[in-house]
């Protein structure tokens, strides 16, 4: 089992359903969270075979973000991380197409749905499989080979509400384990060997964030575990973190500027209450009365973990990302039901 961490990245993603019961998937598709992923649904396993091995092309998305491995003076070779390319991916619609979760049936006809998954393994996707209730020893049996990560009776209580929660699941877990060699990376090059991106309390902290601002994605922004985050809609906000060290390096640079600052604004940046919005303009802006727009309070839980922390909401804030050009997800969901 994976050390719990947190992904250097989330959004939502495709979920494939097959089963030979068209009518089955016609009911299944009123019972889905569709804020969450988007569904495909194909009636045969034959024709889902088809669309990975020939139409499906996975993106290796994570791929482009790592740079050339370079020799370290211990002689061992360390991944050099572009993380500034992660948030680009923002820009890209086609970033909701990679597929994340299998739903499959296990009874169908020419291939079962175990075998399925058996053929598709390759493409490293969680799976779910479907069954009746005479089906659970075999769905036990695929699941302890790893074939299969879950498996539900179709007749289950609340069977909408546990398919939906368990592919919300399995896709974090999908995007954890694809941010996996980035996460042990940062971790190795920490001077103290650990990170925020690995902290369970810094995970609950941030995933207690994502729940109650309906936080749909989000970006590693930089190497001191800092996100951009995204709504349905694409409206962007921010999750700054940053260790006691950058918090003075902070204030040793805002000094020249401190005298010109509202009073309280100073005793704030002195005590460490506030954080400067890394990722706004580089420059303070030329009127004072706007400073205060670059700091934000710092949220108290997370200072006793030895984190400073803050969520910004804050569209006034001028920034480097193109807001006009971000591809959001809901606009990705209605251009696909046209």
């Amino acid at each position: 089992m994976l050390q719990r961490q947190f992904s250097c990245y989330y959004h939502p993603s495709t979920v494939v359903f097959v089963d030979d019961n068209q009518r089955f998937l016609n009911s299944l598709l009123t019972q889905l969270d569709l804020d969450r992923f988007s569904p495909v649904t194909h009636h045969s396993p034959y024709v889902a075979l088809d669309f990975f091995e020939n139409t499906y092309q996975a993106d290796s998305f994570i791929e482009r973000c790592m740079k050339l491995q370079l020799p370290s003076q211990a002689g061992h070779r360390v991944m050099d991380i572009d993380v500034q390319a992660i948030h680009q991916e923002i820009y890209r619609a086609n970033r909701f197409n990679e597929v994340s979760v299998l739903v499959v049936d296990y009874a169908m006809p020419g291939i079962m749905g175990g075998r399925l998954c058996q053929m598709l393994k390759h493409h490293k996707l969680k799976t779910i499989l479907l069954t009746a209730e005479a089906d659970e020893k075999i769905a036990i049996s695929l699941f302890n080979e790893g074939l299969i990560h879950h498996y539900i009776k179709k007749g289950a209580q609340n069977f909408g509400y546990t398919l939906n929660e368990k592919i919300y699941e399995l896709q974090r877990e999908y995007f954890q384990e694809k941010s996996q060699m980035i996460v042990n990376t940062l971790r190795y090059q920490s001077p103290t060997g650990k990170h925020c991106l690995s902290d369970p309390d810094f995970i609950n902290f941030f995933e207690g964030v994502i729940q109650e601002q309906k936080i749909s994605e989000y970006y590693l922004l930089n190497e001191e575990g800092s996100f951009l985050c995204l709504n349905q809609q694409g409206e962007a906000s921010w999750f700054l973190t940053k260790t006691a060290e950058k918090m003075a390096a902070d204030i040793a640079a805002v000094l020249p500027y401190l005298d010109q600052m509202p009073a309280a604004l100073q005793a704030s940046i002195k005590d460490k209450k506030v954080i400067k919005h890394a990722f706004a303009a580089p420059e303070f802006p030329a009127d004072p009365k706007d400073w205060p727009y670059y700091f934000h309070p710092v949220q108290p839980f997370a200072e006793s973990m030895g984190y400073y922390c803050a969520y910004i909401k804050a569209p006034q804030l001028k920034t480097a990302l193109l807001t006009e050009k971000i591809a959001s997800f809901r606009a990705y969901l209605e251009h696909k039901s046209q």
